[in-house]
């Protein structure tokens, strides 16, 4: 009977070692797999990011190329994107470097002079003249010639930037997503030499929008600067200002998104000159996407939406699209906000159904493996039973 006990152990403990590696491999495998996440568009062509694979589409919603990152030769890591007439450029939080890709011979690169210009991922937005640029782990914004020379980098007054991602020029004006002080800011960029940032709330006639999105927020900022006094000038160190936080002191979700819902990583413009901005949750997921019309709230998409994880928003020709993570999908809707079906050609919507398969499959397995430990250490627990029980009858 010892002896039996004593098998059975050594099996057990072979079993959970077994189910543990089963758990940590595909849950590797799981988060290995993405689908549709950043987008970017021209009047003419659509790109959109779905982790190991690039797409673009035409103005009618063909697909006329698919690229893995691995056939162009450039990081899967995809941040941001901007496509300008027939060059795309793609943000790589892996290297923090700047890249570029001709959509007709496809020869793609980092861009001159920007390797290495951010610490993981950034935001970006190239005009005739500039490169500007959201270093988000080292909450600065930096201007660039578009030679690749440096002309200034800020934190930003009066109120420091705080992770900012998102940058886009609207109607001639800058906004940045600056994620961690739960707002959009508007910079002044009327004289880039000088590299003078002002984060000052975004409010122009009587577009009291920003004052909408503001009127929850609590905090000034939560990145507080310290590398001056530790590292230099140069330096990059920052410590998170999340302590002595009491009731009045947590920022709270606007009334139309959800409980949690602060943090903006992503907005656009329509034509019909709202905004829609995607406000994210705890750890950026399960995130909601707010209209807001003349300063105030007018919708939010996904409330009928059991599952939603949007990531990126963008407007193409006349739609707005957004992906989502939890779907593995492309959504489209109305410039009212009125869903209309998922974006893409059969054979895109096909691919994105069979990237959410195989991840659901790794789900499931990762599921059993953890039950399998549960299930192994209960008989562990009878094994040490018995064992006493068989002393103490010896």
């Amino acid at each position: 009977m010892q002896k039996i006990l004593n098998i059975s152990a050594i099996i057990i403990i072979v079993l959970i070692i077994v189910s543990i590696f089963s758990v940590k491999h595909f849950s590797t495998k799981k988060a290995n797999i993405y689908g549709p996440t950043m987008m970017a568009s021209s009047n003419k062509l659509l790109a959109i990011d779905t982790g190991k694979t690039l797409y673009v589409f035409d103005k009618d919603g063909k697909t006329t190329a698919r690229k893995t990152y691995q056939e162009l030769g450039i990081p899967p890591e995809v941040s941001k994107m901007q496509l300008l007439d027939n060059t795309l450029y793609l943000a790589m939080s892996d290297d923090g470097s700047l890249y570029s890709c001709d959509l007709t011979s496809w020869k793609c690169g980092i861009l001159p002079g920007f390797s290495n210009v951010a610490r993981d991922s950034f935001g970006f937005i190239i005009t005739e003249k500039y490169i500007y640029i959201t270093d988000t782990s080292r909450h600065t914004f930096k201007t660039f010639y578009k030679n690749g020379t440096l002309i200034g980098d800020s934190r930003g007054t009066p109120v420091p930037l705080c992770y900012p991602n998102q940058l886009s020029l609207i109607n001639g004006e800058l906004y940045a997503a600056d994620t961690n002080n739960h707002r959009l800011a508007l910079i002044d960029i009327t004289n880039p030499e000088k590299v003078k940032v002002d984060t000052t709330i975004a409010v122009t006639g009587n577009n009291k929008t920003w004052e909408v999105i503001m009127s929850d927020r609590n905090l000034p900022s939560w990145c507080a600067p310290i590398s001056d006094k530790i590292f230099g000038e140069n330096g990059d160190a920052y410590f998170e200002r999340a302590l002595d936080f009491n009731e009045k002191m947590i920022p709270s979700a606007h009334k139309l998104a959800r409980r949690g819902s602060v943090w903006p990583t992503a907005f656009a413009y329509d034509h019909n000159k709202n905004w829609w901005i995607l406000i994210g949750g705890n750890n950026l997921r399960n995130s909601d996407v707010l209209i807001y019309e003349d300063g105030k709230a007018i919708k939010r998409i996904n409330e009928n939406m059991e599952k939603f994880d949007p990531v990126d928003i963008n407007l193409f020709q006349q739609d707005m699209l957004v992906s989502d993570f939890a779907s593995m999908q492309v959504l489209k809707f109305s410039e009212s906000g009125n869903w209309m079906g998922e974006f893409g050609e059969l054979d895109f919507q096909h691919d994105m159904r069979d990237l959410k398969k195989i991840k659901d499959r790794y789900s499931f397995y990762v599921s059993i493996s953890q039950k399998m430990i549960y299930f192994l250490i209960f008989f562990v627990i009878v094994i040490v039973i018995l064992d006493k029980i068989y002393k103490k009858e010896s």
